[in-house]
């Protein structure tokens, strides 16, 4: 293989010499060495091997090639003319000189406002009062309210142990017109920790406070005859007051020391001043205050501190309203002591009598005292929530009267009227409501449960017999 790479070689370069006009090439002999016989130089080279042949020098010498003609020479580019001069810009005038804002003149001063005059009432000054009488808790009351309560919780709609608040629904519209509203409570609420009680010995739960409030009552009276009732297990009318005082309602009746007892209480309506004043003639047994509270003071009936404490109250008031609790029970005959503190403190120039105690209605009339002044007095409301049998103890009245303050500092009191009420209960003793008693109708008074102790004593009542009740007390003229 080398030998044919070494022929092929030589043949070439062979071609190429003779290409250049050189004179032939001498080949050697591959085969052998023929150095003995070296050539002359004018003979021509004839390879020994048959194999190679002499080359012939090219016949015509190759052309060379053309010459490549030269590019076209490029021709510059045009010159670029220089841009045209910017002209500068025109000079900016200054601007013309702002002058000076023309001085504000100082404003004119104000006058001071003529001074307004407060704006004259306008007269008479009017308010409307409404009162109700004895709010007594039996235990079939608070054992209705406990049942009305699980009744609401069953629902959802109430979590508490004791609700009255339908008990008072019915007049509750009525309560809230008039702009002041009383009622004499007739049971301690000295606390829970006492337990509740009713008869003889009372004492209310808690709830009762708020049922009174929400049905529209501003002034509550404690001085009545129950009012020591837990003062055997403690401090059950210290108790009492303070849970009142605590409440959004103006309390009377009840006070904490002597000098409690001389602040008088006072409330304004519509721009009359109105003074209120509360004793009791009657007090159970011989109970006493709690030595534990021995401060409290029991506003018992006494002339001398009438006088004193009505003057004081005249000092600072147009109107003096006077709380008795006063003559006997469950009767409608007013007592000669009852007429003798109505014609005393007519005399020391009271304005109103609200009376309570006897569980009945007595009559309502104007008392006149010797310099011609009229006090109005009611000597008994009767019941306003209870559950006691005869009919009569279930009849009360609510007091109402317009208070009329005049220009000169008089007062005038206006539209004295009573209206008639009724308790019903079941015959169960449950289910209390009090009602108008022009709302009640035939079919409440066959239902009533009083009917049932009625029969047993050998009778019934129907509504004309109610009526009756009302008209032989009542003057008509305080009727509606």
């Amino acid at each position: 293989m080398k030998k044919y790479r070494l022929i092929a070689f030589l043949l070439l370069s062979a071609m190429l010499f003779s290409a250049c006009g050189t004179q032939s090439v001498v080949i050697p002999d591959v085969q052998g060495d023929d150095s003995a016989n070296p050539p002359s130089g004018d003979e021509p080279i004839v390879p020994s091997h048959p194999s190679i042949l002499p080359i012939d020098p090219p016949s015509d010498p190759v052309d060379p090639p053309d010459p490549v003609d030269p590019p076209d020479p490029v021709d510059p580019p045009d010159p670029v003319d220089p841009p045209d001069p910017v002209d500068p810009p025109d000079p900016v005038d200054p601007p013309d000189p702002v002058d000076p804002p023309d001085p504000v003149d100082p404003p004119d001063p104000v006058d001071p406002p003529d001074p307004v005059d407060p704006p004259k009432p306008t007269y008479p000054q009017k308010v409307t009062f409404l009162a109700a009488g004895d709010n007594i808790l039996h235990e079939a009351v608070f054992t209705d309210a406990m049942q009305q309560a699980n009744i609401l919780a069953s629902t959802g709609s109430f979590s508490k142990k004791y609700y009255f608040g339908g008990m008072y629904d019915p007049v509750a519209a009525l309560i809230a017109t008039a702009d002041i509203s009383f009622v004499n409570q007739e049971t301690p609420v000295a606390g829970d920790d006492f337990g509740v009680y009713g008869y003889p010995l009372f004492n209310g739960p808690e709830e009762i406070g708020n049922a009174l409030i929400e049905a529209g009552f501003d002034v509550v009276n404690l001085a009545n005859n129950h009012m020591l009732d837990m003062d055997r297990k403690g401090t059950g009318l210290y108790n009492t007051i303070r849970y009142w005082n605590d409440k959004d309602i103006l309390q009377i009746g009840g006070y904490l020391n002597a000098a409690d007892y001389e602040n008088i209480r006072m409330m304004e309506k519509n721009g009359v001043k109105i003074a209120f004043l509360s004793y009791t003639d009657v007090m159970n047994g011989d109970y006493t205050p709690n030595k534990a509270q021995s401060d409290v003071v029991i506003p018992y009936a006494d002339k001398s501190v009438m006088a004193r404490q009505v003057a004081a109250a005249k000092a600072l008031s147009d109107v003096v309203i006077v709380s008795m609790h006063w003559g006997s029970e469950n009767t409608e005959a007013v007592t000669d002591t009852q007429k003798s503190y109505a014609k005393y403190l007519a005399e020391l120039g009271v304005d109103v009598i609200l009376g309570h105690h006897s569980h009945t209605i007595q009559p309502v009339e104007w008392v006149q005292a010797g310099d011609g002044h009229k006090t109005l007095c009611y000597y008994s409301l009767g019941n306003f929530l209870s559950t006691q049998h005869p009919i009569k103890n279930l009849v009360g009245i609510f007091a109402s009267f317009t208070i009329a303050l005049q220009e000169d500092g008089s007062v005038k009191i206006e539209e004295a009227k009573a209206i008639p009420h009724l308790t019903w209960y079941s015959t169960k003793r449950d289910n209390l409501k009090i009602m108008l008693l022009s709302d009640v109708s035939e079919a409440d008074i066959r239902s009533h449960g009083s009917q049932l102790r009625t029969a047993q004593n050998g009778g019934t009542f129907t509504l004309s017999d109610v009526y009756a009740i009302v008209e032989r007390v009542l003057d008509k003229k305080f009727l509606d």
